[in-house]
């Protein structure tokens, strides 16, 4: 429709081709009713082909350089119909919207502000957490004078970008992309800010003491069903189970060994604890037999699978026969390499937070009562936190921060599937779960990176599930088409209300509520909750699967949120079935956690929800903008283009260097120690299929004796040191 070199008009561009020179070309298009703009190095020549649905730019042979592209307006006439983001029909954005054109000029202010790197620092100010993403600026072309760093803020951001005269927003005048809409943030400096609340994060919680006696009964008063008798079944004990469900019912064994040292059970406490330290140990001691193996074509813990047979035996007594596994996991036999689908993708890297943050939360109850559990198995337990939020880049062995998108706010759990709706997540709890792990087994071990680490994802994971999964009624994130109080499936591109495993509303609300633990409320603000526990207790009455599938718990526990008693007695009335092995969805929880939950969170009141705090009403700067330096070295922060993740002592940087010497050296030594198992590893995954090998593992010479484990705990070099006695 309409063409611009450097802001001004160009009539009737040629659709054959025609060379202009200039820096920034912009074009409003026809059949999109958009505004886009280009900006190029100066004095560029290009060859223009415009017609009214394209617009094409040609260099010529050889060219480098920074090539800019943004999109101003994605409603210009408003004529139509032609696009879908139009205030009405033929209104265009600037009859509606007084900052569009503003937003131009923040976009115009930004272009030459190029990012070469940043870094993501990390620490404690009174108002909470702070997320700090400093980024290594420099000027996109030196021939023109400085930006302003200019950034897309999403709804999210706002809540917790600090109103302190540091940034500039433009009020409007933004574009909208499935998070709603997207704001041109300015910083004075070259850092962005995020504070997120701080929320105390328990272990387990303190229960009314009026129903202590009533949780007793269920843990240890009801005879041979009392949850302290609690074990997973024969087969899953030897691991013939895939490592999700393996978890699940892991870390349901470590909630009861919390509750009874609460509830001052220490017999039972100890018998729980054993329990739960037996089951896991196999898991890392490479006993199982579904094995956790090392990829070293994607740098990641993957599990080999186990196909799961029956062997009839009508002779023998009851169960009449017993299980197998088909494949030979010592030869690397494993079902995942072939089937995408097998153990729920773990192989192709899907839903490892949610996999291994279950063993990560056991290992941190196992710890915080056993040091020299802790001490021996530290190194194997860091590999599981690795595969799913590595913070070094120098980590030869695993990608850094595999699952989070620091953007976003969130972690996607889609592994490396291709999907033509970008990456997904479902379960925004379970990834809260994984972050709820770490941060616990960090503090267990006294290992204060590790805590930091979990701390911060955890927070920033449930600040934004509260925007994209727990649909806002106050702002506007979704188009008014979608009418459900909760996303089933968030996509990069797409949300739905359905899951992978069935379109049920229960579904959908229950899949957000796994697993039961103290960190649940974080997730669930009250005033939400007057909404969506309504409609989550409608879909359950409508099907008596909900109760069948167990998912029936996590309407007890959103219940409890704004009516505890109600959701108490909801809670004595569940059937057993619905917390045996072989219920899907309540295999990871039991009736002693229900009832503790309900009565430690039930009706708890949090004093600080960031999206009732009122917006920010001054998103202007009040810092001398002229005299702070908008380009800045920031060579000191990172290598170019690499992302690192450091937390920053609250006392001296002299002290924080010191802290990083002596852990440097302590891990070279370790790494020193560490070469000839690591080229042991190497020799085992020459000889092995798709360049997979096994974790901890060394092959028999003598034929047919299979593999053994060594003892020790190294296998790679630790991020985060040893645990603490």
């Amino acid at each position: 429709r309409t063409f611009y070199l450097d802001d001004s008009e160009i009539s009737d561009p040629p659709a054959d081709g025609a060379e202009y020179t200039g820096h920034k070309f912009s074009a409003v298009l026809r059949d999109s009713d958009e505004h886009w703009a280009a900006y190029i190095p100066p004095k560029t020549t290009v060859t223009i082909f415009a017609s009214p649905s394209t617009f094409i730019m040609r260099f010529k042979a050889g060219f480098s350089g920074y090539v800019r592209l943004a999109l101003l307006n994605n409603c210009t006439t408003g004529k139509d119909n032609v696009s879908p983001h139009c205030p009405a029909t033929n209104v265009p954005n600037s009859e509606a919207d007084p900052y569009i054109d503003e937003f131009a000029q923040a976009i115009d202010d930004g272009s030459n502000v190029c990012t070469e790197g940043s870094v993501i620092t990390i620490d404690k100010v009174p108002q909470g957490t702070r997320t700090t993403y400093h980024y290594k600026d420099v000027r996109c072309w030196d021939s023109l004078p400085d930006g302003y760093l200019t950034m897309i803020a999403l709804p999210h951001h706002l809540a917790v970008t600090p109103c302190n005269g540091d940034y500039k927003v433009v009020q409007a005048g933004g574009h909208r992309n499935l998070r709603g809409l997207g704001l041109a943030v300015q910083t004075a400096g070259h850092k962005w800010e995020l504070v997120y609340p701080e929320y105390d994060i328990d272990w387990v919680g303190e229960p009314d003491k009026d129903k202590i006696p009533t949780i007793l009964k269920f843990l240890k008063g009801n005879g041979e069903l009392s949850d302290m008798h609690y074990d997973m079944r024969y087969d899953m004990k030897d691991g013939m189970i895939d490592p999700y469900n393996a978890g699940k019912m892991l870390a349901k064994l470590g909630r009861l060994t919390l509750i009874a040292d609460q509830l001052d059970e220490p017999d039972i406490r100890d018998i729980l604890l054993n329990r739960t330290r037996v089951r896991l140990s196999r898991w890392l001691d490479h006993t199982t037999k579904n094995l956790l193996i090392y990829d070293s074509t994607w740098g990641g813990v993957i599990s080999c699978g186990c196909r799961y047979i029956w062997i009839d035996m009508k002779e023998w007594p009851e169960p009449h026969g017993y299980p197998i596994c088909a494949n030979d996991e010592t030869k690397l036999e494993c079902p995942t390499l072939a089937d995408p689908n097998f153990d729920f993708g773990n192989a192709y890297y899907n839903d490892h937070h949610f996999h291994y943050g279950y063993f990560i939360y056991t290992a941190a109850v196992v710890a915080r009562y056993d040091p020299a559990w802790a001490k021996k198995y530290n190194e194997k337990v860091l590999m599981l936190v690795r595969d799913i939020a590595n913070p070094s880049p120098d980590d030869r062995y695993f990608t850094t921060f595999r699952y989070f998108d620091f953007f976003v706010g969130h972690s996607w759990a889609l592994g490396i599937y291709s999907d033509p709706n970008g990456k997904g997540q479902e379960s925004t709890s379970e990834a809260v779960n994984a972050w709820y792990g770490v941060y616990l087994y960090g503090q267990a071990t006294k290992q204060s990176l590790v805590s930091t680490i979990g701390e911060t994802l955890l927070l920033m994971e449930v600040h934004s599930t509260n925007y994209y999964w727990h649909v806002p009624q106050n702002i506007e994130i979704y188009p008014k088409g979608y009418n459900h109080l909760m996303v089933g499936i968030l996509h990069d591109l797409i949300i739905e209300f359905q899951t992978y495993f069935g379109a049920a509303g229960f579904f959908v609300h229950g899949i957000q509520l796994l697993p039961i633990t103290p960190v649940v409320h974080l997730m669930f603000p009250p005033y939400w909750v007057q909404d969506g526990y309504p409609r989550f207790k409608a879909y359950c009455a409508a099907d008596p699967f909900c109760t069948d599938s167990g998912f029936v718990t996590f309407m007890v526990a959103e219940q409890a949120m704004i009516d505890k008693e109600g959701a108490w007695t909801a809670a004595l009335k569940l059937p057993d079935s619905v917390f045996s092995n072989d219920c899907a969805g309540g295999n990871g929880n039991s009736r002693t956690n229900t009832l503790y939950f309900v009565s430690a969170w039930g009706n708890d009141k949090r004093p600080h929800w960031p999206m009732e705090e009122p917006a920010c009403t001054n998103w202007d700067w009040t810092v001398d903008t002229q005299t702070t330096p908008t380009i800045k070295d920031h060579s000191t922060l990172s290598r170019s283009r690499r992302t690192g993740f450091r937390k920053p002592k609250s006392t001296t940087i002299g002290a924080w260097l010191l802290t990083l010497v002596l852990l440097c050296g302590a891990l070279y030594g370790a790494y020193r120690n560490r070469e000839r198992l690591l080229e042991e590893a190497d020799a085992i995954k020459q000889q092995c299929r798709h360049g997979y090998a096994m974790l901890h593992s060394r092959a028999r010479a003598q034929k047919g004796e299979g593999q053994t484990l060594p003892s020790s705990p190294s296998a790679a070099p630790s991020l985060y040191g040893t645990a603490s006695p």
